[in-house]
């Protein structure tokens, strides 16, 4: 059995996608998961208790902050991992001290490796191009150096095959959990949308409000709900300007549900919208898994045009495709077929045995 420390930034078997990877393989007896993990999700808006939870050949260790400390260390000694696994970049430095401490070899998880736009945060770059790709370049190389074998899930990273200047990169599709239960265009409400997830700036509020504002205004008989916590400034604002919508009964607002409830409700919708120029990848599957077309800003992670989503660039694209699925099963349900062909990749078993694999060339 492979033995892993794996740090996270947030960890629950309920509710994030990779806790629910690591939770699978240890239930089938193929790995041993020790986990260190920040008690609070900032992009779910949820907090989980301090302590330690066992779960068979899982164990979680919740901490306010992830330092490289004495307590933490004491962990990975006692866990005596074959592998360290660092979700997320930023963690990178803990995972290198753990590495130090153990003399064990690293995999580095990150949601995106070659766009330089999500490799390097803003106040590294100051919003120059120029400076940006110099940076990206330089980190990148720097993460290459640091671990043995990177992980991106990112599917455009990888649309013309592997990278030559990063032999050691290696495409992981985000997981889908849950059961495919896709509902016919019979059932569907015609007249409704919902949106689920956090509200936030990188998620595209900004565009959420903007594309909806002028959809609402053009087609006075729709409704949409949204489901979701605002994380940021951004957030806040599309938040307040929501709510004063849904005082007069355009939108109705929620800032939690279940994940029954969740997949019920694009189970009825029409279709669900994509705001963001990336990212909302849990989002997109559950509505591939419920059947359901996706109408998104842009065509990101494995969207393909007219295959399985619909583009819409614009406030007035969005309202010519809202139209069209309105009026055209036929599309509808390519759309729906097409979303389900592409989930195929992004089962929690396709995904869990990717994991494994790339874990395994490590030791």
């Amino acid at each position: 059995m492979l033995r892993v420390f794996a740090i996270y930034p947030s960890f629950d078997p309920l509710m994030n996608e990779m806790a629910i990877v690591w939770h699978h393989l240890a239930a089938v007896g193929t790995v041993h998961c020790t986990v260190v993990a920040k008690t609070r999700d900032v992009l779910k808006g949820f907090s989980s208790a301090d302590g330690n939870e066992l779960d068979g050949h899982l164990s979680i260790h919740r901490f306010t902050k992830i330092q490289p400390d004495q307590a933490l260390l004491s962990i990975a000694r006692s866990a005596n991992p074959d592998v360290i696994f660092c979700a997320v970049a930023h963690n990178l430095p803990v995972a290198l001290a753990v590495a130090r401490e153990i003399r064990k070899p690293i995999v580095l998880h990150t949601e995106f490796f070659l766009d330089d736009g999500y490799l390097i945060r803003r106040r590294f770059h100051f919003g120059s191009r120029a400076i940006r790709r110099v940076e990206a370049n330089l980190y990148r190389r720097y993460l290459a150096g640091a671990v043995r074998v990177i992980l991106s899930s990112d599917p455009q990273e990888f649309r013309d095959g592997p990278s030559p200047r990063y032999p050691s990169l290696r495409y992981l599709p985000w997981p889908f959990f849950g059961p495919v239960l896709p509902v016919g265009y019979a059932e569907r409400d015609k007249s409704a949308s919902t949106y689920i997830g956090s509200l936030s700036k990188v998620k595209g509020a900004a565009d959420l409000a903007l594309y909806w504002r002028h959809a609402l205004t053009e087609l006075p008989d729709f409704n949409l709900s949204v489901i979701g916590t605002p994380v940021d400034a951004v957030g806040r604002a599309v938040r307040e300007e929501f709510q004063a919508l849904a005082e007069g009964g355009k939108i109705e607002m929620v800032l939690h549900c279940d994940r029954e409830e969740a997949m019920e409700r694009i189970g009825r919708a029409l279709f669900v919208f994509s705001p963001g120029k990336t990212f909302g990848w849990g989002l997109i599957l559950d509505a591939w898994a419920a059947g359901t077309p996706v109408i998104s800003r842009s065509p990101h992670f494995d969207l393909v045009p007219e295959q399985n989503c619909l583009i819409a660039r614009s406030p007035q694209e969005f309202v010519a495709s809202i139209k069209r699925l309105r009026q055209d099963p036929l599309l509808w349900k390519r759309l729906q077929m097409g979303g389900l062909q592409s989930l195929r990749q992004h089962s929690l078993e396709n995904v869990s045995n990717l994991l494994l694999e790339s874990l395994r060339l490590t030791v």
